[in-house]
């Protein structure tokens, strides 16, 4: 979830309460950072004095960093941060000759997905990460729905090293299918809300209740 640090609405005070009123055992924080966010430390130590009055849940700090290429590279460097959680996902498809990133509007739909699919395995190999998070998310928001089939190499390249795959229910358009696969490859799994205030905190365990599967779940920390 996001705060009023980056692109939240809600101070993190709020976003704890808000977790511990509806009785959530842990949630993580994880802002959008890249190389010129100085303003990160100030952030961890919010979260620190915060989570002293924190109640029954576990909060956690880190940060969510975009990929620069198709080798897993980041836009920050994971060793210059605390962080007890980092995501690593794509925004923005690199181009390969290093001179920037594709506007969506130069792109077909196929192009995108296989670039997108490109840059998440290559996340998936880098082993400063601890969850790929909304795998898919900017293909599907830009062009519409894919089969989630496509994801496998990325599921089994995280199961590979470790890293779990994110469930975000803001970037979920084919349930059914995304747990099927899940099942199938059984990687870890992060549920994320993706909350930007308040109201938002545990939507995402609305939204999945009643499903069938029960894939399994882990909140890794370094």
């Amino acid at each position: 979830m996001h705060s009023q640090w980056t692109d939240g609405r809600s101070p993190v005070g709020e976003m704890i309460r808000a977790a511990d009123a509806k009785s959530l055992r842990a949630m993580a924080i994880t802002e959008h950072v890249n190389s010129q966010s100085a303003w990160y430390p100030e952030f961890v130590a919010e979260v620190k004095a915060e989570r002293q009055r924190s109640g029954d849940v576990a909060v956690y700090f880190g940060a969510e960093i975009a990929a620069a290429d198709y080798r897993g590279g980041l836009k920050a460097d994971p060793s210059q941060l605390e962080a007890e959680l980092i995501l690593g996902v794509v925004h923005r498809l690199p181009k390969e000759d290093g001179s920037g990133f594709w506007s969506f509007d130069e792109l077909r739909a196929e192009d995108a997905i296989e670039l997108e699919i490109r840059a998440l395995t290559g996340l998936a190999s880098n082993r400063q990460i601890d969850v790929i998070g909304h795998p898919g998310g900017i293909a599907f928001k830009k062009f519409g729905a894919f089969p989630v089939e496509w994801m496998e190499p990325v599921f089994c390249a995280a199961r590979e090293h470790g890293i779990a795959v994110e469930l975000n229910t803001k970037y979920l358009w084919d349930l059914a299918g995304m747990l099927a696969l899940l099942r199938r490859v059984d990687p870890l799994v992060s549920f994320g809300s993706d909350a930007h205030e308040a109201t938002e905190v545990g939507s995402n365990f609305t939204s999945l209740r009643g499903a069938s599967a029960q894939p399994r779940i882990s909140l890794s920390t370094p």
